[in-house]
């Protein structure tokens, strides 16, 4: 979406954004096989996985330009913010065959980025051949992530928290 306002022929402010977000869901079982050099099986378990995946990514801006009344001379002032959640749940369980333990764990991740972009631009053509253009740009990324895993206690029955993380 995008949206501007001429306050009068000589100042333009505009407001901009855009977004998506999104869900995967997987689900899975894997057999695992380890064999000898004489090729007799020692180790056999199945692995199942479920894991969930949310994503997106949003973007929204504001600037303001003020244009003069000497042709092609402006000045713009924009600040700009792009959000990029990420969230993960997956549990895993081992299933012994032969020669293996049971062992189930649960990871979650929940993840961010954001980055603010703050911008000033001028534009002065002098003459013909000489003009004054500069600018400043400044921008603040900032990534968080927390991730807590958990191991199923099969004594107690419970979730605990895995501190060797």
């Amino acid at each position: 979406m995008e949206a501007s306002y001429e306050i009068d022929s000589l100042n333009l402010i505009t407001l901009s954004g855009w977004g998506y977000f999104g869900s995967s869901d997987s689900d899975g079982t894997s057999i695992y096989n380890a064999s000898n050099v004489e090729n007799i099986l020692t180790r056999k378990y199945s692995n199942t996985e479920k894991s969930i995946y949310d994503y997106g990514s949003g973007s929204g801006s504001v600037s303001y330009q003020r244009t003069y009344k000497k042709p092609d001379q402006n000045l713009t002032f924009s600040y700009s913010i792009d959000a990029s959640p990420m969230n993960t749940d997956a549990t895993n369980s081992i299933d012994p065959v032969l020669n293996y333990i049971t062992y189930a764990q649960k990871s979650k991740n929940d993840a961010l980025g954001i980055e603010h972009t703050v911008q000033i631009d001028y534009y002065d053509p002098l003459t013909k051949k000489h003009l004054i253009e500069t600018g400043v740009k400044y921008i603040l990324r900032q990534n968080t992530s927390d991730t807590k895993i958990q191991r199923y206690d099969e004594t107690t029955g419970n979730w605990v928290e895995d501190m060797s993380k």
